[in-house]
């Protein structure tokens, strides 16, 4: 899926984060939809999230608002982002998927000894 297409699939209380390289600061570029949204200010939200130990540390400074995804796009871009998942925000279906073949994996480890 294209980021454009990431950026405006994004729900109320969705965030995609994008890990930048330390020659850029080391941090996350975090794009989510602006809860004020239509009453004030543009679409999406672009900002910098600090990093704590290689995750996303919790603290954002806004960038830049925006109506226009490609915009957004062009700065995760330009700063090499590549998209950052972390665990919670995983969705059910793909946690659902890991579960299933964990026990799959166990079933036949099971099957394999001999007793």
């Amino acid at each position: 899926m294209s980021l454009v297409s990431q950026i405006e699939q994004l729900v109320p209380g969705q965030t995609l984060r994008y890990r930048i390289p330390e020659t850029w600061g080391g941090n996350f570029i975090t794009v989510e939809l602006n809860p004020q949204y239509p009453q004030k200010g543009r679409k999406y939200i672009l900002s910098i999230e600090n990093a704590a130990h290689g995750m996303p540390g919790g603290k954002k400074t806004i960038m830049y608002d925006s109506d226009n995804p490609k915009e957004l796009v062009t700065s995760i871009l330009d700063r090499n982002g590549e998209l950052f998942v972390v665990a919670e925000e995983i969705s059910v279906s793909a946690e659902k998927v890991a579960v299933d073949a964990k026990k799959e994996a166990d079933g036949a480890g099971k099957a394999g000894i001999v007793v």
